[in-house]
């Protein structure tokens, strides 16, 4: 009951370490070792379910960042999070759906990921509390999300993938009020 009455602020591990633990559970599902313990498509269907219902801890663990309350905002991408997940549940069968659903999932992903990539790189350190360590976690997870979103990023091979890298970091560390410095060329 304790638990309840703590403030958004203090769950805010609690949710990324939620958010942590789905993106590790799916990325253990797409593993090929995965389908020796479980069929192919109960393997497909936990990975859209999973891929469906992510966001939510995801946007609990992103507004907690710029906000104590939750607003209209938030209750309306937690909505459209949770109905997706719904969706994934009662269409999965229907191909045609899901597509449309994996569609409106990518640009969700990318669009809140580098929302709240470019919040942090634009917050003051007395705003957010371990303000540095949530720009390299965050700048890392974006990176893995545009590449997941993108796989065809990380197939044109490694040369395209660390100069893709080194964009994302350069284009970050130039951000007004950023104190990250430009990585140099030689580190990638």
């Amino acid at each position: 009951m304790q638990w309840l009455r703590r403030k958004t602020q203090d769950r805010l591990p609690l949710w990324f370490g939620l958010l942590a633990l789905l993106y590790g559970y799916r990325a253990l599902l797409m593993t090929e070792s995965a389908r020796y313990f479980l069929s192919g498509r109960t393997i497909d269907f936990q990975i859209a379910l999973v891929t469906f219902s992510i966001g939510i801890p995801g946007i609990l663990f992103g507004w907690g960042l710029v906000s104590k309350t939750q607003n209209r905002v938030t209750k309306s991408l937690l909505a459209v999070n949770a109905l997706m997940a719904l969706a994934c549940l009662l269409f999965y069968s229907n191909r045609s759906v899901m597509s449309v659903l994996f569609v409106i999932n990518d640009v969700f992903v990318i669009s809140f990921t580098t929302a709240m990539i470019v919040y942090l790189f634009r917050a003051r350190a007395e705003t957010v509390p371990n303000l540095k360590a949530l720009r390299i976690v965050l700048l890392a997870w974006g990176v893995i999300c545009h590449l997941q979103q993108n796989p065809g990023l990380a197939s044109q091979g490694q040369r395209r993938l660390r100069i893709y890298r080194l964009r994302c970091v350069s284009l970050l560390a130039r951000l007004p009020g950023s104190d990250a410095k430009p990585p140099l060329k030689k580190r990638f």
